[in-house]
C-alpha cells in the first residue's frame, strides 16, 4: 500500500527453559565421577528426558498463508497490514525418575490436538504431533532392572482424556477439541480394582459455542466473535464484557471445570459468576 512498510526480526536459537538433572542430599558423594548412579554414597534423585521431537515447527496464525489482520485507517483502504509470528523448537519429555531404589516411569502417547505446522507459510502438519500424559508407573528398581518390561508396577497413576471442549480449534486433527482430562485413578501391582475408584472431571461445555481466535473480550473470557458488520462492532473495536448478568455468568463459566466426582461417591460442584 501506501506505507510500503516491511520488518522482519529473526532471533537466533537459545534454551526457553532448564531441565532438572538432579537433586542431591547434602552427604552425596559421586564415586566415579560419572554423575547420579547407583555406587555413589548419600543420596540423590535422576531425571531422565527424551527428545521427541528435534525440530517442532510453529505459527500463529495458524491457517496456511494467513496473517493477523490489521485494518489500519478505515478512511484509508490501502494502510492494511498484516503480521505473523513463526519458530521452531525442541520438544522434551520427561522419561523417568531415578532414586536409590525405585523408579518412576512417565508414559506418554500423540495427542490429536497440538499439531505442528508445515512451515514458515502455515498449514497443518499432521507428522508433527504433541504428547499427553498416559501414565506414571512406579516400580522396584531391581526388579525393572531384572525383568525389564515384564516388570509389575508397585503402583500407576492413570489418566483418561477427551476432546470435547473448544471445538474447531484449527490446530486438532479432524475437527476435535482441546485436550480435556476426564478421568484419573491408581492401580496396584496386578490388580485394577481401583478401575472402579476414580477421580470423574466434568467442565461447562456448550456446543453452541466454538473456539474462535478472537472470541474473547479484554479481559481475556470468552465472547462471541463479532462479525463486524454495520451492526455490530468486532471485539478489537469493541472488547468490552456483556452487561447482560446471566449472558456474562455463562461466558465466564464456559470450557472452565464445573464437577469432580470423588472416588467416596462424593460430589464437588464449581460455580463461576463474572467479576
Amino acid at each position: 500500500g501506501i506505507d510500503n512498510y516491511y520488518s522482519s526480526t529473526e532471533t537466533p536459537g537459545y534454551a526457553h527453559s532448564y531441565l532438572i538433572s538432579g537433586v542431591l542430599s547434602p552427604d552425596y558423594v559421586d564415586m566415579t565421577g560419572d554423575g547420579i548412579s547407583d555406587d555413589d554414597l548419600g543420596s540423590a534423585v535422576k531425571f531422565n528426558y527424551t527428545l521427541v521431537n528435534p525440530s517442532y515447527q510453529w505459527r500463529a496464525p495458524y491457517n496456511e498463508n494467513k496473517a493477523k489482520y490489521d485494518e489500519g485507517l478505515r478512511s484509508n483502504p490501502n494502510d492494511n497490514t498484516g503480521s505473523y509470528v513463526y519458530g521452531e523448537k525442541e520438544i522434551w519429555h520427561l522419561h523417568s525418575i531415578e532414586g536409590k531404589t525405585h523408579v518412576g516411569i512417565f508414559f506418554i502417547s500423540p495427542r490429536e490436538d497440538g499439531l505442528g505446522v508445515t512451515g514458515i507459510k502455515g498449514g497443518q502438519n499432521q507428522g508433527a504431533v504433541s504428547y499427553k500424559l498416559d501414565s506414571i508407573g512406579l516400580y522396584s528398581k531391581r526388579e525393572l532392572q531384572e525383568l525389564g518390561a515384564d516388570a509389575v508396577p508397585i503402583k500407576m497413576v492413570h489418566f483418561r482424556y477427551s476432546y470435547e471442549l473448544c471445538k474447531g480449534i484449527e490446530n486438532s486433527k479432524n475437527g476435535a477439541g482441546k485436550l480435556t482430562l476426564k478421568e484419573i485413578f491408581f492401580t496396584y501391582g496386578k490388580s485394577h480394582k481401583g478401575r472402579l475408584n476414580s477421580y470423574v472431571f466434568d467442565y461447562n461445555n456448550d456446543a453452541s459455542h466454538t473456539y474462535h481466535l478472537s472470541a474473547y473480550d479484554r479481559w481475556g473470557t470468552y465472547a462471541p466473535p463479532r462479525n463486524g458488520s454495520t451492526s455490530m462492532s468486532t471485539n478489537s473495536e469493541y472488547p468490552y464484557t456483556s452487561q447482560i448478568k446471566s449472558e456474562a455468568d455463562e461466558y465466564a463459566a464456559l470450557w472452565n471445570l464445573n464437577k469432580i466426582v470423588l472416588p467416596s461417591g462424593g460430589v464437588i460442584n464449581v460455580n463461576y459468576e463474572a467479576d
